[in-house]
Parts: C-alpha cells; structure tokens; sequence
C-alpha cells in the first residue's frame, strides 16, 4: 500500500479544505479499489492514518496524534 498526500488543499492559501489522498496497491484487498470517497471536509487526516495503521494489524489502535486533530475513529467507507 502506497499513501500519497498533501497537507494543504490548496498552496498559495494553506487552505486545509479538499485535500486529496491516494492510497495505491492492492493492499491485500483490505479497501475497496477504483472510486474517490467524499468526506466533505469532515474527515482528518488522523483517522486517515489510524485506519492504515488497522490494516497493517494495529487494530489495538484506537487515537493517532492530537486527539483535538482526530474524529477518533478510523475513516469509514474505505474498506
């Protein structure tokens, strides 16, 4: 599994709305491939990275980072 992302929606104003995530590879097929998933700038980047950390079997995992930055769940509608 690859993840590629940007920190910012858009550069030349920091904007931290609309970023795009990629996750590539076939990822043992733990996610559901092919389609973009619209979290409506109400996703963080936190349970992002939870729900990667839930595949490679850290599911004991339950926070990743500053929980003020975090939904405190992995994202839904991935898998």
């Amino acid at each position: 599994m690859i993840v590629h992302w940007n920190e910012l929606g858009q550069g030349d104003d920091h904007s931290i709305d609309d970023n795009l995530v990629v996750l590539a590879g076939g990822a043992h097929g733990y996610f559901r491939p092919g389609r973009l998933v619209d979290y409506d700038n109400d996703a963080a980047f936190s349970d992002m990275l939870l729900m990667c950390f839930h595949y490679m079997g850290f599911t004991d995992m339950t926070l990743f980072g500053d929980e003020r930055l975090s939904n405190g769940a992995p994202l839904s509608g991935v898998t």
